[in-house]
């Protein structure tokens, strides 16, 4: 999984791209940290690269709103495609975070 963060004032963007499963735990850990190092903020997590996610990347994804919900911020979900998107509304994932098309 590779990943860029953009940082716009009181805002975050990140795009992923590759797979979000257990194998990118480490990755997704220094996404985390960052996230985690600045003050609260809105972050977007731009999964429009993202091809493949599992029940380990829906933890992490849920682990990253949690942090930012802690902090007095919010996490969404933008771009979701594919197998990805299917297994996002079968989860019922909007019902835990908003996810935009």
């Amino acid at each position: 999984m590779d990943y860029v963060i953009k940082d716009q004032g009181q805002q975050s963007e990140i795009l992923l791209k590759g797979r979000l499963t257990f194998e990118g735990n480490q990755t997704f850990r220094e996404i985390y940290d960052a996230v985690d190092a600045v003050p609260a903020r809105a972050v977007t997590l731009d999964i429009a690269g993202v091809d493949f996610i599992d029940s380990a990347g829906l933890g992490m994804v849920l682990l990253l709103r949690d942090c930012t919900k802690a902090k007095g911020g919010s996490l969404s979900l933008r771009n979701p495609a594919g197998q990805v998107r299917r297994l996002l509304d079968v989860c019922h994932m909007n019902d835990l975070l908003p996810i935009l098309s």
